[in-house]
C-alpha cells in the first residue's frame, strides 16, 4: 500500500466482521407505529457504536426514530476543517421467500451469504475495516473521517435526512452501496404518487345504468404506457431514459357490483436536472387530454408522497479523482458510471456535499433470496477506500 501501512485486511477479518453484521437483524421495520428494540437497525446501531469505542473513537448516537438510531463513528485527520464521509445504511428488506438462512452467515469459497451482505451491510463493513485501518495511522492523513451508519434508506430516507438536519458537514463523500467497485455519481431519483377513476356504481347485471371506473382507468393506464414509451427518445448520458411505471391497481367493491373506483400508483424515475413540477405536469396534460375526449371520465391526481431527487455530480470533483488513483493502484481500471435506482446520496449532495457511491457487491444480488457478496471484492474495496482517504 502507498502511504499507509496495514491496508490490507486478512479474509478471516472480513468473514469475521461480516457474520457478525449479518447475524444482527436490522429489517427494515417501515412504518412500524412502535418498533422494538428487534425490529429495526437498534442491535446493529449498538455493536457500531461499541467497535468504534473500543478502538477510541468519537462516537455519537443520534435517536432518528424509536429504536432507530443513526450512529457516527469519527476520527480527527490533521485538518479537521476536511471532513471525509463513509455513508452507509443499516437496515435491510424483508426475508420473506429466501432460500438461505438470513442471519446466519454462510461462507462458501469467495462468497459470504446472508441478508444484507451485498445491500449494503458488506460496504458497511469495508468502511469499518478501512477506518480501523486508518485509525492506527491517524498521523499520516490530512483529512477527518466520519463513519455514519444510518436508519431507513430502504424506505423513506429518515437516517440521512436526520443527519444532514444535525448539522454533519463534510468535503465530500463515499456512499456504501453494491456497485461492483465503480464509481457512481449519477443516479435517478423517484417520484410516487396515486390517480384514482371515479365512476358510478351499479348491478353487474345492469352494467348500462353505471359507469365503470376500472374501464376508465384503463384508458389512462394504456396513456401512461404510450407516455413511457415517448420517454425513450430522451436520455442522460450516464443514467438512461425517464421511466414511468404503473405498480399497483387497486378497484371494485364486489364481484356483482359495477366498479364505482379505481386507483393506480405511479412510479416515476426522474433524471438529473429533472423537477417535481416538470414530472407532474406532463402527467397532468395528459390527463386532461384524455378528459376532453371522453367527458365521462372522472379522474384526480393526488400530490406525490415520495420524491427522492436524483443525482449528480462533476467527474472533476477531487473525491472523484482519489478513488479513481487507488483503483489505478490495485491494478484496476476505473469506470465511472451512473445507476438506475435512488440512494442516500442524492440527498447528502443536495446538501451541498459532492458524493460518490461507491462498493463492493453486485446490485443483481441486492435483495436476491440467496444475496451473497465476494470477499475479495470487500478486500478490494477497503484497500480503495483507504488509499482514497489518504491522497484526498
Amino acid at each position: 500500500m502507498v502511504g499507509m501501512a496495514g491496508a490490507d485486511v486478512s479474509r478471516d477479518e472480513i468473514i469475521q466482521l461480516l457474520s457478525q453484521l449479518i447475524s444482527l437483524k436490522s429489517v427494515n421495520p417501515r412504518d412500524m407505529e412502535n418498533p422494538g428494540p428487534d425490529d429495526g437497525e437498534l442491535h446493529m446501531a449498538e455493536f457500531i457504536a461499541k467497535w468504534g469505542k473500543d478502538l477510541g473513537l468519537a462516537v455519537e448516537v443520534h435517536e432518528v426514530l424509536p429504536n432507530r438510531p443513526n450512529v457516527i463513528v469519527k476520527l480527527e485527520g490533521r485538518d479537521p476543517e476536511k471532513i471525509i464521509l463513509l455513508e452507509g445504511h443499516m437496515d435491510t428488506v424483508q426475508v420473506d421467500g429466501m432460500v438461505i438462512d438470513p442471519f446466519m452467515a454462510k461462507t462458501a469459497g469467495d462468497r459470504i451469504y446472508g441478508r444484507g451482505a451485498c445491500d449494503a451491510k458488506g460496504s458497511l463493513a469495508s468502511m469499518m475495516l478501512a477506518l480501523k485501518t486508518i485509525a492506527s495511522s491517524p498521523e499520516k492523513i490530512d483529512a477527518s473521517v466520519a463513519l455514519a451508519a444510518v436508519v431507513d434508506e430502504e424506505h423513506k430516507f429518515r437516517g440521512v435526512q436526520a443527519l444532514i438536519d444535525s448539522g454533519m458537514k463534510a468535503s465530500a463523500a463515499i456512499v456504501g452501496e453494491p456497485t461492483g467497485l465503480d464509481l457512481v455519481i449519477a443516479h435517478k431519483g423517484c417520484a410516487r404518487w396515486w390517480i384514482t377513476a371515479h365512476g358510478r356504481a351499479a348491478h353487474s347485471s345492469q352494467p348500462q345504468e353505471g359507469i365503470n371506473a376500472i374501464y376508465k382507468m384503463s384508458h389512462v393506464i394504456k396513456a401512461i404506457e404510450g407516455l413511457g414509451r415517448a420517454y425513450m427518445a430522451r436520455s442522460h448520458p450516464l443514467v438512461g431514459p425517464p421511466l414511468i411505471t404503473v405498480t399497483l391497481v387497486k378497484g371494485g367493491s364486489g364481484i356483482n357490483t359495477v366498479p364505482d373506483r379505481c386507483a393506480i400508483n405511479i412510479d416515476r424515475r426522474t433524471l438529473p436536472g429533472e423537477n417535481a413540477d416538470d414530472v407532474i405536469g406532463e402527467v397532468l396534460a395528459l390527463l386532461e387530454d384524455l378528459k376532453r375526449k371522453d367527458p365521462e371520465l372522472e379522474v384526480e391526481m393526488e400530490p406525490p408522497y415520495l420524491f427522492d431527487p436524483p443525482m449528480e455530480i462533476s467527474r472533476d470533483e477531487p473525491i472523484v479523482g482519489a478513488l479513481e488513483k487507488a483503483i489505478i493502484r490495485l491494478g484496476r481500471s476505473p469506470r465511472i458510471t451512473g445507476a438506475p435506482y435512488g440512494t442516500d446520496a442524492s440527498k447528502l449532495v443536495r446538501a451541498g456535499i459532492p458524493s460518490v457511491v461507491f462498493g463492493p457487491g453486485s446490485i443483481a444480488n441486492a435483495h436476491a433470496a440467496d444475496e451473497y457478496i465476494s470477499i475479495s471484492e470487500i478486500e478490494a474495496a477497503v484497500r480503495i477506500l483507504v488509499e482514497a482517504i489518504a491522497d484526498f
